[in-house]
């Protein structure tokens, strides 16, 4: 037993020691996540929380504040992760959404994340790239092999002058191999004779102009192939190509809001429509034409906007105040004599007293004395109060409301009303003797109901302020009813952003007095403060509203959104596209510059050949621009001047070096004669590559109007590569003699 008694301290002693080692650990865990989770370092917080839960693995609070903060570290990595891929930078964000499911391995959210970047990042089946026999089996790969809606590939945009007395079929040709396209016709289609006399337009808008002056319309086959048909409803709608398309809204809260745009659509596009709404996707699906799908995103992209939102804040000062005065000596106001009534005593057997009282009769009134009667006087009662007390309430809440939505604040109390009672019986025959009470409870205090609208920087707010209290009570049918006080402003204002609005005008003042005291003696001057007491209420109360929006969010118009587009007729839409920069110039061919002849040495150059011309007045002549000594040439635009009074521009042709390898040439020139100046463009097909060498690029034709001696020179040069980069050219000017 000594043996036990030793050793069994010396075993629970470190156990005992451990409990207060634990629980300090258990602390520090605590405060650690506290502190980590209040600087926004939820991964440290979480850290410490699961330390704590090893620590106490049963505490509901600390599992709660666990999973809390748990939660809160995986959207920290989830908005982190979005950020980066919003700047392209997919590799960091992908591992911040790793750690999001890492650390909640519920949350769908980064599983979504993580499948978006996987999908942007998988390679595409290219066309015409081998497929195994299993994967083209999937619909799945079918759609990652379908292509999107056909268009034409890049058009030269130099303006050409085209002048064209001749079938449609034979224009169609003449400028598809001016834009290097193929053209395909309808077997249906015959064409028809068309008059073109065309003066600095593009090719594209040559064949719009085309598809008019013909009654006729094209497709899209291929990037550089177009099918012409007659322009009719039936040949549109079956050679015209359908693209379907799902558009997503963004900011659409309910049904309502996805059939208003879909109204709309249907209201400014022709029929026939195919179009659906998909409510449980807030989405819209439609299958039709590239330009009606084009036009459907831009009134969708219109229309689909975050409505915008106000912060209201809201001012209330309330102030009341209530002095009562009471001053005056109340003197005794009753008398009262009455008659006393006799009493005897006697002893009883026990020794006790008993008193018994009797009534008067008519014999005892002739003996009546004073000692008979008694006389009852009213005290008398001296009033020096004064009481002055004042209330002051300051409230500063904020209303924050989306366009057009109703906003309700609240803030005070629910006073029960009664509202009905009922007695049912028992059984049809008795009354039960229980009354059942209905109640219904109304809100009192502060109340506001603000819808606001914005207007540009203004905002419009539709307001119903109430201040409402309880001043006294009242009983109706056996029931102690609240009575209640308003004070109610409801109107439409319409403030600048961050103005103030005061609501004022909600003042009380009322005055009550009330004097006691015998009559006559208490309006005698002097003397009616002996006599009489006089009371006096005076209350005050005074409520004061401001209201100051502030717009947190505009409706977000852009320019785009302002754009006027051009979407064809009533009854075909389509839309006319503006060719880009980029199309000016376009991209070099795969092939290698054709050579015309070997490249000299020499920086490039234009010269007039020849440079000294002899002329007869009224008689045409000739002269040849070459460019010399030049790489990859592809385009030239240039400014020819010339004395209007001495010589006139008649034509501008191709001199042949741009077409030395069997590419077209489009040649334009707009011609001024008023100030002597001829701007001319040449430029090379499409997809053509550049030429090198030196060669005739222009043959000019002059008229010779007067006799004497002048100059004809090329200034703002420019000439372009492939791949529209600038080609440094020196200018040229010749010697004109007329006889």
């Amino acid at each position: 037993m000594p043996t036990a008694r030793k050793i069994l301290p010396a075993l629970f002693l470190p156990l005992l020691l451990l409990v207060p080692l634990r629980a300090d650990r258990f602390k520090v865990a605590i405060r650690s996540g506290q502190y980590y989770e209040a600087h926004k370092q939820f991964d440290n917080a979480l850290y410490w929380y699961d330390q704590a839960l090893k620590l106490r693995p049963q505490d509901p609070a600390v599992i709660l504040e666990e999973r809390r903060v748990r939660f809160e570290a995986a959207v920290a990595h989830i908005e982190k992760g979005r950020k980066l891929a919003a700047d392209h930078r997919n590799a960091e964000a992908l591992a911040e959404f790793e750690k999001a499911r890492l650390i909640d391995p519920t949350d769908f959210v980064a599983e979504q994340e993580i499948e978006k970047i996987k999908r942007e990042e998988a390679p595409a089946v290219a066309p015409g790239q081998p497929v195994t026999p299993a994967a083209a089996q999937t619909l799945q790969q079918r759609l990652a092999r379908a292509a999107g809606p056909v268009e034409l590939g890049p058009i030269s945009t130099t303006p050409i002058t085209l002048e064209l007395t001749n079938d449609s079929r034979v224009a169609y040709d003449t400028v598809g191999k001016l834009a290097g396209l193929n053209v395909v016709y309808d077997p249906d289609y015959r064409g028809s004779r068309v008059v073109l006399n065309l003066q600095g337009v593009t090719l594209r808008e040559a064949l719009r102009i085309l598809n008019l002056e013909s009654t006729s319309f094209y497709t899209v086959v291929t990037p550089n192939t177009i099918f012409v048909a007659n322009d009719t409803q039936a040949k549109r709608n079956e050679l015209e190509q359908q693209v379907i398309k799902t558009f997503y809204l963004k900011n659409a809260t309910d049904a309502q809001d996805l059939t208003q745009i879909q109204g709309a659509i249907r209201g400014l596009l022709p029929p026939p429509l195919h179009m659906q709404a998909v409510a449980s996707q807030m989405a819209i699906v439609m299958r039709d034409t590239p330009d009606k799908l084009a036009v459907t995103q831009k009134i969708i992209d219109d229309l689909d906007k975050a409505p915008p939102e106000v912060l209201v804040d809201i001012q209330v000062l309330q102030v009341s105040r209530d002095v009562a005065r009471k001053l005056g000596i109340l003197p005794p106001t009753e008398l009262s004599i009455g008659l006393v009534t006799p009493s005897s005593t006697s002893t009883n057997s026990s020794g006790g007293t008993t008193t018994t009282t009797t009534q008067p009769t008519l014999n005892d009134l002739r003996h009546l004395n004073s000692k008979d009667w008694s006389v009852t006087i009213s005290q008398a009662t001296l009033d020096a109060l004064l009481t002055n007390s004042q209330t002051k309430a300051i409230q500063t809440p904020q209303l924050r409301a989306v366009q057009g939505q109703d906003a309700t604040l609240q803030i005070g109390q629910r006073i029960p009303i009664a509202t009905g009672s009922f007695q049912p019986g028992i059984g049809g025959i008795g009354i039960n003797p229980l009354v059942n009470t209905q109640f219904q409870y109304i809100p009192v205090g502060v109340n506001v109901d603000l819808t606001p609208w914005v207007n540009g920087d203004d905002v419009t707010l539709k307001a119903k302020v109430e201040i409402s209290s309880v001043d006294s009570f009242q009983t109706i049918g056996g029931i102690q009813q609240p009575v209640i006080g308003q004070r109610v402003v409801n109107h439409v204002i319409r403030l600048r952003e961050g103005e103030s609005n005061i609501l004022g005008g909600m003042f009380s003042d009322q005055t009550t007095k009330n004097v006691s005291g015998i009559p006559f003696l208490s309006a005698i001057p002097g003397l009616k403060w002996l006599f009489s007491d006089t009371s006096t209420d005076h209350r005050e109360e005074e409520d004061l509203i401001v209201l100051t929006p502030h717009i947190l969010r505009h409706l977000d118009v852009t320019p785009f959104n302002r754009e006027a587009l051009d979407t064809g007729t009533q009854n075909n839409m389509e839309l006319r596209e503006l060719p880009p920069a980029t199309l000016a110039s376009p991209a070099p061919s795969a092939q290698a510059p054709a050579q015309a002849i070997p490249l000299p040495a020499g920086p490039p150059s234009l010269q007039f050949a020849p440079a000294q011309v002899s002329a007869q007045v009224g008689a045409p002549f000739t002269v040849a621009l070459d460019l010399n000594n030049v790489t990859a040439a592809y385009a030239l635009a240039l400014q020819l001047n010339y004395d209007p009074r001495m010589v006139e521009v008649q034509n501008v042709v191709n001199g042949g070096f741009l077409s030395n390898d069997g590419q077209v040439v489009a040649v334009a020139h707009l011609n001024d004669p008023t100030t002597g100046t001829t701007q001319i463009n040449a430029s090379r097909g499409a997809n053509a590559g550049g030429i090198s060498g030196s060669g005739a690029v222009l043959v000019i034709t002059f008229r010779a109007k007067a006799a004497g001696v002048t100059t004809i020179s090329v200034s703002r040069v420019v000439a372009r590569n492939p791949s529209g980069e600038p080609i440094q050219v020196g200018t040229a000017s010749a010697t004109i003699r007329i006889r």
